[in-house]
Parts: C-alpha cells; sequence; structure tokens
C-alpha cells in the first residue's frame, strides 16, 4: 500500500508538472498543431462551468466492462488527437484493451469550428448504427491520409468534415447512407455533444487530447509511461 502510494504521488506530481508546462506551451505556441485551438474559450471552458453531474451515452473501445476506463477528450479536428489515436493510443490498445483489462471511453467534444460538431455529431449517428468503432478509425484515417500526414495543419481551422465528406467515410461500412445523412441534417445528437462538453469543463480539461484515469486528469500527450503507470494502479485496485 505504501508503494502504491509513492507511486500515485510521482504520477500526480509528473502529471501536475505537464499539465503545467503544457498550459504555458499553449499560450506561447499559437503556430503549432491543435494545442493552439481557441486557447481562451478553452482555458474559459475551464474557470465558468458549473459542476454538476452529467448523464451521457459512452462510446467505448473494447469491453464495455473492462476493469480499467481510459476517459479520451476528442475533437476530430485536433491533430494531436489523430497522432495519438495512430501511435499511444494504438500501443494501449494492443497492450491493455485487446486484452480486456481496460477500455477507452471516447467523449466527442467540438472546439475547432462547425465541422467538429458535425464530425461529432456523426460519430453517434454511426453508433446508431452499431458501427462506432469503425466509423471512428476511418474518419481519424481519413483526416490524416487527406490532410495532417504532410505535416500542414492549416486545415485544422477549415471547414473540411463536410455531410458529404462523413457520408463518404461512413457508406463503405455498410451502415444506412440516407439514415446517417438525416442524422447529421437533423442535428440528432448535439445535446451529448453539449453534455460531453460539460463534462471536459467538470474534468477541467485544457485541451485536446484530454484525459481521466481513475482520479487523474490531464490534457495533451503525454509518454506511454504514464498511462501504463495509472492503468496498472488501476488494475491493482480490489
Amino acid at each position: 500500500m505504501i508503494m502504491k502510494n509513492m507511486k500515485t504521488l510521482f504520477v500526480t506530481l509528473g502529471l501536475f508538472a505537464s499539465v503545467g508546462l503544457f498550459t504555458s506551451w499553449l499560450i506561447t505556441n499559437s503556430n503549432e498543431p491543435n494545442m493552439a485551438n481557441n486557447v481562451g474559450d478553452q482555458l474559459e471552458i475551464v474557470q465558468t462551468a458549473p459542476i454538476e453531474d452529467v448523464s451521457s451515452t459512452n462510446l467505448y473501445i473494447g469491453e464495455p466492462d473492462a476493469k480499467v476506463s481510459i476517459i479520451e477528450y476528442v475533437d476530430y479536428k485536433c491533430p494531436n488527437c489523430n497522432r495519438f489515436h495512430r501511435d499511444t493510443g494504438k500501443e494501449l490498445e494492443n497492450k491493455y484493451v485487446n486484452s480486456g483489462e481496460a477500455k477507452f471511453e471516447i467523449r466527442l467534444i467540438a472546439l475547432l469550428g462547425p465541422d467538429s460538431g458535425r464530425s461529432a455529431q456523426s460519430a453517434y449517428c454511426a453508433n446508431d448504427q452499431g458501427i462506432f468503432v469503425e466509423f471512428h478509425n476511418a474518419l481519424l484515417d481519413y483526416i490524416w491520409e487527406n490532410h495532417y500526414k504532410n505535416g500542414d495543419y492549416s486545415d485544422e481551422f477549415k471547414d473540411i468534415l463536410t455531410e458529404d465528406v462523413l457520408v463518404s467515410v461512413a457508406e463503405p461500412l455498410g451502415l444506412d447512407a440516407s439514415e446517417f445523412r438525416e442524422c447529421i441534417k437533423a442535428n440528432k445528437h448535439e445535446s451529448q455533444v453539449e453534455k460531453n462538453a460539460e463534462r471536459a469543463r467538470n474534468d477541467e480539461v485544457l485541451g485536446t487530447p484530454g484525459f481521466k484515469i481513475g482520479e487523474q486528469k490531464f490534457s495533451g500527450t503525454q509518454p506511454i509511461s504514464v498511462f501504463e503507470t495509472l492503468i496498472e494502479l488501476e488494475l491493482e485496485e480490489e
């Protein structure tokens, strides 16, 4: 128990340091990918939101009853979310999610313009037809291959994820394209995305990607060792 408490302390101190550096980096690096996205709006979210319990439809990668939840706040337009998905996220999936020990709970938020909200809602529309994970992966792959792969992140601030683009990503996955399109047009899941924003405020998310594992909350990319330590601590809980 003493060793576990010490590990928790060291991880907590490391995360506080990382978050402090991350916040400073947000303010001083306005031309870098993703972390420049609406910095003032993100900080305002943390400072002004009421704290309240918010019910939500949960989107999972992995088994819903897995012991450990890796809560991840995602804006599909965010380049760093995409890089996390392709690198550290995949490593964690291979090590913990595929084994059934952990799951990702994806909370989609909209920080970067109208297509952030449109794409977030579209993932819930795909979930209505039972293909969230497939759509989530396909959409991130589409954005990477068509917009961010060459290292140009200027499209982060453009309206690139149109209704037609989202349908073109979803249709090959086998869903009903007409139903999917109507779901997007009707803003069927707008309130869900708003609920996720409240959860982000409650979890003091400073930027995307944002994470919560157990009681630890942090924003921005972190070494995989941080995730591994926190996951192992949760797995040790009785």
